[in-house]
């Protein structure tokens, strides 16, 4: 809408009765001035939408590279702006990229097509901005060792590393339960694509067995990025005592296992957090009960070291929880002693593994194991009415029961994410 025009301003040089009589006049018009401005920028606001999107009858061929159609005419496409080419019949036929050139007079365009989605040759398009989730133009998932390529036109790339978990501890033919494994590290860099080279091994972390501490994951560019595997939780001979739980992984070290112990009443203490490639002490394990609870892990000190894993209950007592971690992984929960039916939790990473569970003497409890809130990560090993539920991606596996013996740590993984 047009803005309704100011009266004249009073000058100076204005005799009294006329600088007075333009004053008061333009103090009743501002208001109105004021809304029609308001009300200018509102539909500028609200003419947007049109501005940046369009339709085309172009006949494309889905597909990457140089794409010329014609769009609306008066529109506000920039060169450089990330667009969206997609049927108005089934948006999953769509091209993504970035436009070139776009003609206002005549709505010629040339957009570089570099995503694509669906097939075939089309001619009924919609034409929009689309937001930078739509920039990533390749995404390489490895769930086993293998070698990653270099896409064509890729300009940055992130990779992101998952240790894998470390197993439960199996302490078969005692009364008490064994501890929970160490959660694997979680590890990232960016490059600049032109810094790399056109093939790159990975190596993902194998899942651990019980008993055996988390194996790590690679990817071998010139400075290896690396994510450390979870701790395995310690042993005990006891019949009566917990086992501690296994440390989580940091960027720098595997996950501390968790101590040994002989003593009848005193529960083994947790494994110490894996180190961060910063400088720092690792986190400490829980201390063991001496007759009696296992002390907490203690939670990462440093955003890449693991936490540590939980100390195992003493004579009849529950074992601890593990502690957490942000990069890092979670510990381990760790074992209760002999006559109880409790288990204790694995400790939660932000973005690392969690830790699994510990375990317990008797009965059939149920303890959900902790969620990594990486969904990269899976979750933790824990209990479903006294049976051991497997540990997922890059967590830590269940300390055993009188009944079931330890659960194994969860492999890692490693994603390559191109732009």
């Amino acid at each position: 809408m047009p803005v309704t025009a100011l009266p004249s301003a009073p000058l100076v040089t204005d005799l009294r009765e006329t600088f007075d009589a333009r004053a008061l006049a333009l103090n009743l018009a501002l208001p109105v001035y004021i809304t029609d401005c308001n009300q200018q920028e509102i539909d500028k606001i609200s003419s947007l939408p049109a501005l940046l999107t369009s339709t085309s009858s172009t006949s494309l061929l889905i597909g990457t590279g140089a794409k010329s159609l014609t769009v609306g005419t008066g529109r506000g496409f920039l060169p450089g702006q990330l667009v969206m080419i997609a049927s108005t019949a089934n948006y999953n036929n769509y091209m993504i990229g970035v436009v070139s050139a776009y003609t206002t007079g005549s709505g010629a365009m040339t957009v570089q097509s570099a995503q694509t989605g669906g097939s075939g040759t089309l001619a009924a398009w919609a034409v929009s901005l689309c937001g930078l989730q739509s920039l990533a133009t390749d995404v390489q998932d490895f769930t086993a060792s293998g070698t990653w390529t270099k896409p064509a036109g890729a300009r940055f790339v992130f990779v992101e590393v998952l240790g894998g978990g470390g197993g439960g501890r199996s302490t078969t033919g005692n009364t008490a339960g064994g501890g929970g494994g160490g959660g694997g590290a979680y590890n990232y860099a960016w490059f600049k694509a032109s810094d790399l080279a056109a093939t790159i091994a990975t190596t993902v972390g194998a899942a651990s067995g019980v008993s055996t501490a988390g194996n790590s994951s690679t990817f071998a560019s010139t400075d290896a990025i690396v994510a450390s595997g979870g701790g395995m939780a310690g042993a005990s001979s006891s019949a009566y005592s917990g086992s501690g739980g296994g440390g989580g992984g940091g960027a720098a070290s595997v996950g501390g296992n968790g101590n040994n112990t002989t003593l009848p009443d005193t529960g083994t203490a947790g494994g110490s957090g894996g180190l961060s490639v910063l400088l720092g002490t690792a986190a400490s394990g829980g201390t063991g009960g001496a007759s009696g609870v296992g002390a907490p892990g203690t939670a990462a000190d440093r955003p890449f070291s693991g936490g540590g894993g939980g100390g195992g209950g003493g004579g009849a007592f529950v074992g601890a929880s593990g502690g957490a971690a942000h990069f890092g992984g979670g510990g381990g929960g760790g074992g209760a002693g002999s006559g109880t039916r409790s288990p204790s939790s694995g400790a939660r990473s932000m973005f690392g593994g969690s830790g699994g569970a510990g375990g317990f003497n008797t009965g059939t409890p149920t303890l959900a194991g902790t969620v990594s809130r990486n969904p990269m990560a899976g979750t933790g090993g824990g209990w479903l009415t006294g049976a051991i539920t497997a540990a997922g991606v890059g967590c830590g596996g269940t300390g055993s029961s009188t009944a079931a013996t330890g659960g194994a740590g969860g492999r890692g993984h490693i994603r390559v994410t191109s732009f």
